[in-house]
């Protein structure tokens, strides 16, 4: 074999190694570099999530650190993707705090995504623990992929995004519209009234328990789903304001 042949397959061999060894040398300061420039991108892309920031001050450093970590074991194929999965699994636990500022129809398309979030979970009891947070839902999603990158979840990720984002973008700079507050339980007690005798009195047990962290999984989706589906029967107005009285956040 000559000279130039040997140079040549050790160019070869050398191209193909390189990845490897990139891969392989990647310090833990190269991940967080990289989680961060990903999180700035996806600011740019999403300024809703720039303005969650802003008020949740634990907002990027949690998101970020969840990216670094998934980018670490391998996670980042689709790595663009997997930090808005992620931005949206974390912004999912502050949408309500948007609800009382933001307009009826802002506030309506949210519940909506919600609704139909609540209406398969009644199907899918992992669904279940992953909206309501429980413990044994967290333990079970340490150190996986964010869930709605799965393949059974990842359908509902664009209109759930696109909701929540403009429910924040939406809220900005306006008042809160929310009821007084003895105004605000009337209407609660006539949504409850109607949700029993849709169905039934076992509901009444099922809503006094939606809270109850000790109580099952599935008794509270179930009651909060009961809830969902009655306040979707009232006109958009009233619905939007039964949602904010119910839901809303300071």
């Amino acid at each position: 074999m000559d000279k130039t042949m040997r140079a040549l397959l050790l160019l070869v061999c050398l191209g193909c190694a390189g990845p490897l060894a990139a891969k392989i040398a990647k310090t833990p300061e190269a991940y967080q570099a990289q989680a961060e420039q990903l999180v700035a991108q996806t600011l740019v892309k999403i300024p809703a999530y720039a303005l969650l920031a802003q008020k949740q001050k634990d907002f990027v450093p949690a998101w970020s650190e969840q990216l670094r970590q998934q980018l670490i074991v391998g996670a980042g194929k689709r790595e663009r993707e997997l930090s808005e999965s992620i931005a949206l699994g974390l912004a999912m636990h502050s949408g309500n705090d948007y609800l009382t500022a933001a307009d009826d129809d802002s506030v309506d398309r949210y519940f909506q995504q919600q609704r139909r979030l609540l209406a398969d979970a009644q199907q899918d009891p992992r669904l279940c623990r992953l909206l309501l947070g429980t413990a044994s839902a967290r333990m079970d999603q340490s150190g996986a992929p964010p869930w709605l990158m799965e393949k059974n979840y990842r359908a509902y990720k664009p209109d759930l995004q696109q909701a929540l984002t403009g429910l924040i973008v939406n809220a900005q700079g306006k008042w809160p519209r929310t009821l007084p507050a003895e105004q605000n339980s009337l209407f609660i007690r006539r949504l409850v009234s109607r949700m029993v005798d849709t169905y039934g009195p076992e509901s009444l047990k099922r809503y006094e328990l939606m809270s109850n962290e000790n109580a099952s999984p599935e008794t509270r989706c179930l009651g909060l789903h009961q809830l969902y589906e009655t306040i979707a029967t009232q006109p958009l107005e009233l619905r939007a304001q039964l949602v904010r009285g119910y839901f809303g956040g300071n």
